[in-house]
């Protein structure tokens, strides 16, 4: 897996949110969107611990919720699986300054952006979050030069 690579995953799966959050944003259910506030809501003690084990888990469940939202099995299960094959690479992008905390507030500007029906607005944040995710990840790879495994 070379770099370059892992960046093609990225790019690839920031586009692949990106239409399940503008799609989402349409079918969304008030009782999902309630489920996804409240997740975002409670991970706010996980940043603040910075916690990374238990952010990484709420990270994987929140961004599965949001594919659920859109009401269409198929592109769930694909963003699901493209999300499996970079889950150790997602994972490291945390390790890098203060990217849960980025990350946190990303949440909330796609999820104010779902609230107004946006979305395309929606998707934006959400192609933005996926890339910042990912130079986060070549950023943290840079500090390491050499000094030990990616994961």
């Amino acid at each position: 897996m070379t770099p370059e690579r892992i960046m093609d995953m990225f790019e690839t799966t920031a586009e692949v949110e990106a239409m399940c959050i503008r799609l989402a944003t349409y079918r969304i259910t008030p009782a999902e969107r309630s489920q996804l506030q409240a997740m975002h809501e409670a991970s706010a003690a996980m940043v603040i611990a910075a916690d990374l084990n238990a952010y990484d888990e709420f990270n994987r469940l929140f961004h599965e919720a949001m594919y659920r939202a859109t009401h269409n099995q198929f592109m769930a299960e694909q963003a699901i699986s493209i999300r499996a094959r970079l889950a150790a690479f997602r994972r490291t992008q945390l390790r890098y300054g203060d990217r849960i905390a980025r990350s946190h507030e990303e949440h909330g500007e796609i999820l104010r952006a779902m609230a107004r029906g946006d979305g395309d607005e929606a998707a934006r944040c959400m192609r933005a979050h996926m890339l910042n995710a990912s130079g986060a990840l070549t950023n943290y790879i840079n500090t390491l030069d050499g000094v030990g495994p990616l994961l």
